[in-house]
């Protein structure tokens, strides 16, 4: 009687063929639709969050890591699962004690752990340093 959370609407991945760690994000952001995200899911790096606020993608920000901490190869999993549980509950961890945030302003980011409503679109970043940065849009089913 289950029925899925989310669906990928769409990804893209961009490995180190050339360009930093924010440049390797910017070349897989742009290989996704232009929709905007009612939540941001990554890995929480300062890099990260530049790129993110300079498109525009959506927003609020928040990471799994901030909670569990790096967990490597498993992030980018556990940051599907984070978007796909925010998309059917409107929860996602907050980002608790935010006082000066490395890119744009705090509001940018998730300091509550509710959102209003269950956003429609969640996306979900990934980085595996010095290799592939990925995207990945989720929606709802």
């Amino acid at each position: 009687g289950g029925g899925p959370y989310a669906r990928v609407a769409a990804s893209s991945h961009a490995g180190a063929g050339g360009g930093d760690e924010a440049e390797l994000l910017a070349r897989a952001l742009a290989g996704l639709p232009s929709q905007e995200a009612g939540l941001v899911v990554g890995n929480g790096g300062a890099e990260e969050a530049e790129v993110v606020l300079a498109g525009r993608r959506g927003g609020p920000l928040t990471s799994s890591t901030v909670h569990t901490g790096d967990c490597g190869a498993a992030t980018g999993a556990l940051n599907l699962a984070v978007a796909a549980l925010a998309i059917r509950t409107g929860l996602a961890p907050a980002l608790r004690g935010l006082a000066h945030p490395c890119a744009g302003d705090l509001d940018d980011y998730l300091t509550k752990p509710g959102l209003p409503v269950p956003p429609d679109r969640v996306l979900v970043l990934s980085a595996a340093p010095g290799s592939v940065r990925g995207a990945v849009l989720l929606e709802a089913p």
